[in-house]
């Protein structure tokens, strides 16, 4: 399962983002949270999971990205 969020590049192009849940549960050190809790999890790690994003995104450049995907091994 993932969550959706979207940001936006320098340019104010809207670039769309997912995390995987086990990925948002290792940012914590948890396993298992309930789909019903990812909404709060997220607004939780919100400033986290945006620097992860920024720093996938960075490291894509010069080529053009329109998906963002955060995955577990991307947690470090």
């Amino acid at each position: 399962m993932t969550f959706e969020f979207t940001m936006t590049d320098a340019k104010g192009n809207f670039v769309d983002c997912k995390i995987s849940s086990t990925a948002m549960d290792q940012l914590v050190g948890i396993r298992g949270t309930m789909p019903s809790e990812r909404e709060e999890q997220f607004l939780r790690l919100r400033d986290e999971i945006e620097c992860v994003a920024s720093d996938l995104f960075a490291k894509a450049k010069p080529k053009p990205i329109r998906m963002i995907r955060i995955f577990h091994h991307h947690i470090g």
